[in-house]
This record gives C-alpha cells, sequence and structure tokens, in this order.
C-alpha cells in the first residue's frame, strides 16, 4: 500500500513500483490507510509519506501498525530533516526524499515475500 496526498509523487511511485513487479494500492491520508488495514486488508509493504493532512500522518500510521500488526512491514518517506528523530525511534526504515531508485529497489527486495 502506498500512502501519499501528493496524487503526481504517488503516480510515479505506483509506476516505478509495477516496474519492478509490484502492485500497489494507493490511500492520499493515513486515516484511510488505517480504516483500510482496521477493515481486514493486508499488504507486503505499507509505503507512507510523513507529512499528510487528517488526524493521522505516516509516524502516527507507523506507531498504530507497529502496535496493532507487529509483523507488517512499513517504510517511511520524508523531504524534512526534522521528522527523522521520532520516526527513527519507531525502527522502521526511512526513504530521504528525493530517493535513489536504487534504495527503495533494496527495501523492496527487504519486504519480498519468499515467493516473490
Amino acid at each position: 500500500m502506498l500512502v501519499e496526498d501528493n496524487e503526481e509523487v504517488a503516480a510515479g511511485l505506483s509506476a516505478v513500483l509495477e516496474v519492478f513487479g509490484w502492485q500497489s494500492r494507493h490511500e492520499l491520508t493515513g486515516d484511510a490507510a488505517l480504516e483500510l488495514l482496521d477493515d481486514g486488508a493486508t499488504f507486503d509493504l505499507i509505503l507512507s509519506d510523513i507529512q499528510m493532512p487528517g488526524v493521522n500522518n505516516g509516524i502516527d500510521v507507523a506507531e498504530k501498525v507497529r502496535r496493532m500488526w507487529p509483523k507488517q512491514a512499513i517504510a517511511l518517506m520524508t523531504g524534512y530533516a526534522d521528522e527523522f528523530e521520532r520516526a527513527t525511534s519507531i525502527g522502521v526504515t526511512i526513504l530521504s526524499k528525493p530517493f535513489n531508485i536504487d534504495d527503495l529497489q533494496a527495501l523492496l527486495h527487504s519486504a519480498a515475500p519468499a515467493t516473490r
């Protein structure tokens, strides 16, 4: 699942994910992503921006996912250095925007189920 409020960024990232053989579902807010997870949806990886509108930003999503679904793979993306401290305390991978395509591919490889 890709959680990104900027639709242009999401479209580009979804296209890259597809090239790498991944399907993605896009949600515009952390609130929508958490609702989807609460409804029982499962994903190989949740890749979420940190800065988003709504009640739950990406860090909030990561904290709740870690608490409720501790085995769920999740990574955060941000272009803001001041968010790194709180984000790193959760223990998730953080991609700094703009990130290198090789970093994304390494993240996907580490999150891939054994069947990929």
